[in-house]
């Protein structure tokens, strides 16, 4: 019996340390593909590189229990288009991407999807066209 201790001892030893290797995103798979969406459309994204779990440090990303909450990228020089993927983000309550200048195109309808959005703040951008109706789904919206 001391044998087979050991044994398993030592192969439950050896998973652990394969495991501390293995990284697994936790956070959902619709708010992971709407983050790789959105810095396919935005340049400039900050460290969104190092880890594959976008809850795990990814700059200016928050997250409550494994869901992207908040994504707040101020005066980042971010380019580009916001990304209709946006709405894969439906945890979301803070969308902030203000004094990015260089950010353009239209605000896609598919914002008004995110229907936990509290707070929407796009000052100094260069959004163009009209703002979506869909924007009048956001029932929570409360700065704007």
């Amino acid at each position: 019996m001391g044998g087979r201790t050991g044994t398993l001892l030592l192969l439950l030893l050896l998973l652990l340390l394969f495991m501390q290797y293995m990284v697994i995103p936790l956070t959902a798979n619709d708010d992971f593909n709407g983050l790789l969406s959105l810095q396919d459309e935005l340049k400039n994204t900050p460290n969104w590189k190092g880890s594959a779990d976008p809850c795990d440090n990814w700059g200016g990303i928050r997250c409550n229990n494994l869901r992207v909450t908040s994504l707040i990228l101020t005066s980042m020089n971010l380019m580009g288009t916001l990304s209709s993927e946006i709405s894969q983000l439906s945890e979301l309550q803070t969308l902030n991407l203000s004094y990015n200048k260089n950010i353009t195109g239209q605000l896609p309808s598919s914002i008004g999807n995110l229907m936990n959005l509290i707070n929407l703040n796009l000052i100094g951008c260069s959004f163009s066209g009209s703002i979506p109706d869909t924007i009048g789904n956001l029932q929570r919206l409360t700065i704007l």
